[in-house]
């Protein structure tokens, strides 16, 4: 039997097309519509190297997947042909399957977009509200959103920077926000140097007042990109709104705190709900989260991450595995060591700091078994973390290169788009000069 393929003349006896699992190859007559009585031979149009692999399928059992073809192409042609994916030799699994890896990570990578233009497809382009709203949202949409985006990410920096100097003995003083009897926090005297700093001082004026301001900013930002937001469900739903909403509400009940020192004085719960508001206010620095959007390796970073969680927690669980087996070993060969460490926890927190190759040095065993065990700790910990690592780096170094050339294309696309209004433009400008002279 002859076969055409594009201009490509293939040779095959019937018995081989009979070992297809396709019923087109295997059921092909002389009167299929393929068949080209002139030429004598069955013509289909139809990538001929593929066909070349089917070929050599039905001769071997087994189908190869050419280097140079695309994964996508070659799912297309095995599903005219009929060939199903059990059939592909286990030496091209990576190449077949390396087209799924790329579409999730393309996926991932549009996924921003896609909420972009789902939310911008309920407004009108020429729109105020959509101007001011794309401006919000997207920062390379414009000069004025780039100029936007900056000053909000240097009341980010600010707002961090406060939220450091606010600790600091320097930048704090006596009581002026609130006035009560000094002997309310009497019972302060002896307290620890970090208590007594935080109840008995208030911070001073400028960090207060800049402070507020960079909340003001927060929550006109936040409420601002709320209201001109067209879809406001898809907008509560993004994380990082939520994340701004609750820091947003969190600072703002610790600032309003700092004017009630004295019920904190006299009610300890109200007293750990307001350190504990001050611990939250540090998510104002996930914040930084937000550059994603104008520096494309931090959204890398995120999406790869995010696409690395399932090896992240097979290594938190392996390391906890390792860190209970170590520690169980450790504190059974030192139990005849009269050192006060007779706790599975403690030395629990001995394998962990030794996985980690941190050391602090606070426990280590003493005994010569105690010597053998930490040995082949450290050795496990280094294997365990590096294995996981590697993954996630090799899928950071996919989203990189495909977020490379998305940009890439992106800017070709530009380019091109604006060659084309140039040249649009000067034939209309020759039209016109052809139409005044005439």
């Amino acid at each position: 039997m002859v076969f055409n393929i594009r201009g490509s003349k293939f040779e095959t006896l019937k018995s081989t097309l009979s070992k297809s699992p396709g019923k087109l190859l295997k059921e092909l007559e002389t009167g299929s519509e393929h068949y080209d009585p002139v030429k004598r031979e069955y013509f289909f149009d139809r990538d001929p190297e593929i066909f070349n692999s089917v070929l050599n399928m039905c001769n071997t059992g087994l189908l190869h997947i050419p280097k140079h073809i695309c994964a996508r192409l070659f799912r297309s042609e095995m599903m005219f042909w009929g060939v199903p994916s059990t059939k592909i030799s286990t030496c091209c699994w990576a190449t077949f399957f390396q087209e799924d890896e790329e579409a999730e990570v393309i996926e991932h990578l549009q996924e921003t977009n896609k909420q972009i233009n789902e939310m911008s497809q309920a407004l009108k382009k020429d729109s105020l509200r959509y101007k001011f709203w794309i401006t919000i949202e997207n920062p390379e949409s414009s000069l004025i959103a780039k100029v936007w985006f900056t000053f909000y990410m240097a009341v980010v920096v600010l707002s961090s920077i406060t939220l450091c100097l606010w600790t600091m003995g320097t930048f704090r003083e006596e009581h002026y926000l609130s006035v009560y009897p000094p002997e309310t926090f009497a019972e302060f005297e002896n307290s620890s140097e970090k208590w007594m700093r935080l109840m008995l001082t208030d911070p001073i004026l400028p960090v207060l007042i800049i402070d507020a301001i960079c909340m003001v900013i927060f929550t006109l930002e936040c409420a601002i990109h709320f209201a001109l937001s067209p879809r406001k469900r898809l907008f509560i739903r993004r994380p990082i709104n939520i994340l701004t909403v609750i820091v947003i509400v969190v600072m703002w009940i610790g600032f309003v705190m700092e004017f009630t020192k004295e019920k904190m004085a006299g009610s300890p719960s109200t007293r750990h709900f307001f350190f504990l508001c001050k611990a939250l206010t540090m998510g104002r620095l996930l914040l930084f989260i937000r550059l994603g959007n104008l520096f494309r390796a931090l959204r890398v970073l995120v999406k790869s991450i995010r696409a690395s969680l399932f090896e992240l927690l097979l290594m938190i669980l392996t390391f906890a595995v390792a860190a209970l087996i170590f520690g169980n070993m450790m504190f059974f060969v030192q139990l005849e060591e009269v050192d006060g460490k007779d706790n599975l926890f403690i030395w629990m927190w001995w394998a962990i700091i030794t996985m980690t190759t941190v050391g602090y040095g606070d426990y280590f065993p003493t005994t010569l078994l105690g010597y053998v065990v930490g040995v082949f700790c450290a050795m496990c910990g280094v294997v365990i973390l590096s294995m996981p690592i590697a993954v996630i780096s090799s899928n950071f170094s996919a989203y990189y290169s495909l977020s490379r050339d998305k940009g890439r294309m992106a800017k070709m696309r530009k380019r091109e788009m604006k060659s084309m209004k140039e040249i649009t433009n000067q034939k209309n400008t020759k039209l016109e000069m052809k139409e005044d002279s005439s």
